[in-house]
Parts: C-alpha cells; structure tokens; sequence
C-alpha cells in the first residue's frame, strides 16, 4: 500500500465525489488517523492545540493509548476540523456530541475509490502500490518526518517507535520491498 503525499492529497480532494469526503481526506491526513478515529470524531472533539479521539477495539489492542485520549494535532488539521465541523452544522441540526461525518467506513472507501480514479492516482511510480484511504495515515507520517524524531517527542506525539518503523517508508523503498 502506499502512502499518500500532499499533492497526492490535493488531486484526491478536488476529484472528491462529494464535498464530505474531501473534508474525511483532509482531517485524515492532517491529523493521521485511522478511519476508525476519523468516523468517531464529534462535533466537538477539538481543543486549543488537541483532537479528542475515542475509543476504537484496535487502539485497546495495539498500544496504551486506548480509550477516549486528546492527541496533539496541528493547526492545519485544527483549522480542516473547524471547516467540517461549520459544514456539519449546517448541514442538519447537529449539536457537539454529534458525529463530525455521517458516512460508514464501506461507504468511504467506495467514495475514496471513485476519487482515486477520477484523480487517475491506479498506481505509483510505475509500481503496483495499492492507493487505500490508510495511505493518507501512511502520507501523514511520511510528510512530518516522524521516523527522524526523538523518542520523547514520538511519545508525546502518540505514536510508538514501532508505529513510525511501520509507516515512515517512502513510496520508493515500499516499492523495492
């Protein structure tokens, strides 16, 4: 699979079958999340410099940042979130604890298909990369060079060193693999 960069990103968006999924490709790669994550986010869930996520089965699993935590995220993701949440809120009568997006995670990856064709993004670099809505995670870590981080900063960042091992490869070198 690959991972998504930010002209990548660019191109998805504008070819967005619909203007939520442009928005759930934003927050996504801006902030790296999991679809899980992105579906869970309220209407709410943000703060001055943090992102509320909830729970999800497969952070309880997979590492000690499970359950309803805040995550650092950057302005740009901050200002995508205040964006979807003014669209949310004017789309229906929303309150804060409402869900940011509506869509299920099926329904996403069929959107996120119909834009990675109409972008023309079939493969990378003349490889056979597979382009999935996770690549935008995949992008996130790529575009913020977290594989070159300390290890204080990863862990305030809420990613562990295996995490970063496992996503910090540019689409060069998953090609070579």
């Amino acid at each position: 699979r690959g991972a998504i960069t930010n002209s990548m990103l660019s191109k998805l968006t504008k070819a967005a079958p619909m203007y939520e999924v442009g928005l759930m490709m934003q927050v996504q790669w801006h902030a790296g999340l999991r679809i899980s994550e992105l579906l869970s986010l309220k209407c709410d869930c943000t703060s001055e410099n943090h992102l509320l996520l909830q729970t999800d089965k497969r952070a309880k699993r997979s590492n000690t940042f499970g359950g309803a935590h805040w995550k650092p995220v950057s302005l740009t993701a901050r200002k995508i979130i205040a964006l979807a949440k003014k669209w949310a809120l004017k789309k229906g009568n929303r309150s804060g604890q409402d869900l940011l997006f509506t869509m299920t995670p099926a329904k996403y990856r069929e959107e996120f298909k119909k834009a990675v064709v109409k972008a023309e993004l079939s493969g990378l670099d003349e490889g056979s990369l597979e382009i999935v809505p996770h690549g935008l995670r995949h992008g996130f870590v790529n575009a913020t060079c977290l594989a070159n981080i300390p290890e204080d900063v990863r862990a305030h960042l809420q990613m562990a060193a295996k995490t970063v091992k496992r996503y910090g490869h540019s689409n060069e070198e998953r090609l070579a693999d």
